[in-house]
């Protein structure tokens, strides 16, 4: 499989001083689901947030075999399409249509160029017929979707969500979920709902004070109860529903 990101021994101060990432090297691969997982302050949003050159830290980076420098940024930050966990920090404009179409147009794409990815973006995540509402009038579930429209408008390589089935009921939790089942592109999803985790992807990289703890399977790395406990966190009720009735 083809090398979408290249990580070698990335290590992240805060101005404060504090250190919140440490000798992290991590390859992922074209097509892979990969969850992060870890406790509260383990790193995890520090290190997704090296991945469009947000945040810079010391290391050898490379998107799509781009160094992470300033001549390759732009460039970079199309390829890869980060979804915050809070939609109200990624829709700002009077429109559904105006918020999916910002990154096209800031590509300086021709019209119907934009109006077109605009329209199959919108598609991809279910929400046509919103065009003219206001994202701030949608529920949060339907923020979501239009959150992660507008980085499908863009075309990336790579989708990295963070905490996307956050604040959503168990309704439009499963919708998403089984939303985020039909994509193909490579996808990181760093999120402290292990079952959505364990659904979504194959390989999990669990993250602690900074540092990679274990990167393997999702069902292997989650059904290891003194890992799980060692690092702040309970195994996935399915897979204890599971053990028990084994």
């Amino acid at each position: 499989m083809k090398k979408v990101i290249e990580i070698k021994n990335l290590s992240y101060a805060y101005p404060d001083g504090k250190t919140a990432l440490e000798n992290i090297s991590l390859d992922i691969y074209e097509g892979e689901s990969i969850g992060i997982v870890g406790p509260n302050g383990a790193g995890k949003t520090t290190l997704i947030l090296h991945l469009n050159g947000i945040l810079r830290g010391n290391c050898q980076l490379k998107i799509l075999d781009m160094e992470m420098n300033g001549k390759n940024l732009k460039n970079i930050r199309s390829k890869v399409g980060l979804v915050f966990q809070n939609p109200e920090d990624q829709l700002f404009s009077p429109t559904v249509f105006e918020d999916v179409s910002f990154g096209p147009l800031n590509m300086r794409l021709p019209a119907e160029e934009v109006r077109k990815r605009t329209e199959e973006a919108l598609a991809q995540v279910e929400m046509e017929g919103f065009e003219n509402k206001s994202s701030h009038h949608l529920s949060e579930g339907e923020k979501k979707r239009v959150s992660i429209a507008t980085v499908f408008s863009m075309k990336p390589k790579v989708v990295v969500l963070d905490e996307p089935t956050s604040n959503l009921d168990p309704k439009h939790r499963r919708e998403l979920i089984d939303l985020l089942k039909k994509f193909k592109t490579t996808m990181i999803i760093v999120s402290h709902d292990l079952e959505a985790v364990l659904e979504l992807c194959e390989r999990t990289v669990l993250v602690n004070k900074g540092k990679i703890v274990k990167d393997g399977q999702t069902a292997e790395i989650m059904k290891n109860e003194k890992l799980m406990e060692s690092n702040s966190l309970e195994c996935p009720l399915s897979i204890k529903y599971r053990q028990n009735k084994n």
